[in-house]
C-alpha cells in the first residue's frame, strides 16, 4: 500500500508543478526565434529568457519579461487562462516588444534577437555564457 501512496503523491505533485511554470512560452519563443535555440539550450534555467532569480523568486522579471507584461501579455493569475492557452497568444506579444528599447544602449529587443542574443539583458547573457 505504501508504494501506491508514494506513486499517488508523485502524480499529484506532477499535476501541480506545471501550473507554476511557463514551459509552453519558451517553446513558442524558440519556435518564433529559431536562431536563439542554442543560446536558450545553454541556459541552465530556460525561464531566464523572461525571469531572473531562483524558483522561489519567479515573480522577478528581467527587462524583456517586464516589456512583455507592459505591452499587455496576460498572466495566468490575471486572465484565469492556462499557460498553454496563453502561449497561443504569445507570438503577437513577442512582435510587439521587438521595437522597444532594451537595456543595451541604442538597441531594441528586436536588434538583440536579430544579432542572435537573448533579449533579457546582461543577466541572461551572463547565464548563457557560464
Amino acid at each position: 500500500m505504501r508504494p501506491f501512496r508514494v506513486l499517488l503523491g508523485v502524480a499529484a505533485l506532477a499535476a501541480v508543478v506545471p501550473a507554476f511554470g511557463h514551459p509552453p512560452y519558451v517553446k513558442v519563443f524558440a519556435k518564433q526565434y529559431r536562431d536563439l535555440r542554442n543560446p536558450i539550450k545553454a541556459l541552465e534555467d530556460r525561464c531566464h529568457v523572461c525571469h531572473v532569480g531562483t524558483d522561489d523568486e519567479r515573480d522577478q522579471m528581467n527587462d524583456y519579461g517586464r516589456a512583455l507584461l507592459e505591452v499587455g501579455l496576460p498572466t495566468e493569475h490575471d486572465s484565469g487562462e492556462s499557460a498553454s492557452k496563453l502561449a497561443k497568444k504569445l507570438p503577437e506579444f513577442l512582435e510587439k516588444v521587438e521595437p522597444l528599447p532594451s537595456r543595451v544602449e541604442a538597441k531594441t529587443f528586436g536588434d538583440l534577437i536579430a544579432a542572435g542574443e537573448l533579449p533579457g539583458g546582461d543577466e541572461v547573457a551572463a547565464l548563457a555564457a557560464e
